[in-house]
């Protein structure tokens, strides 16, 4: 795996940005392992809904993201209208911190959830 250099969330300023894990496995595992991971990840119940996706800019390499659901269906809809937005002009101040508060409280708990949950299968690794 692969993470982006780049800090999941700032803990100096749980504010600056909404979490979010941009990564890539191995381009010698099948995209199964996104499928199974964004699955495990969907069913974990926190304070907020998580999910993975396939990040919509980028086409030269294939990078996603975890994220909570709400930053996912704002990227979506940013992408689809074709405008540039930050999250923090997009929600309301008190949404922001509110998803900002709640993300940093579930990542713990989300990582042992995935750690506990999500199995490494042998259809992964492509022949």
């Amino acid at each position: 795996m692969k993470q982006l250099v780049r800090q999941m969330y700032s803990k100096k300023n749980v504010y600056s940005q909404i979490p979010e894990l941009i990564f890539r496995f191995s381009d010698l595992l099948s995209d199964e392992i996104y499928i199974d991971l964004k699955h495990c990840v969907d069913s974990f119940a926190g304070n907020l809904k998580w999910t993975v996706f396939e990040n919509f800019y980028g086409k030269k390499t294939r990078n996603y993201s975890l994220v909570p659901e709400k930053l996912y269906l704002m990227n979506k809809q940013l992408y689809e209208e074709n405008q540039v937005m930050g999250a923090d002009k997009y929600f309301t101040e008190n949404e922001y911190k509110e998803i900002c508060e709640k993300s940093v409280a579930d990542i713990p708990a989300l990582c042992e959830y995935i750690q506990q949950n999500f199995q490494w299968k042998e259809s992964y690794n492509q022949s």
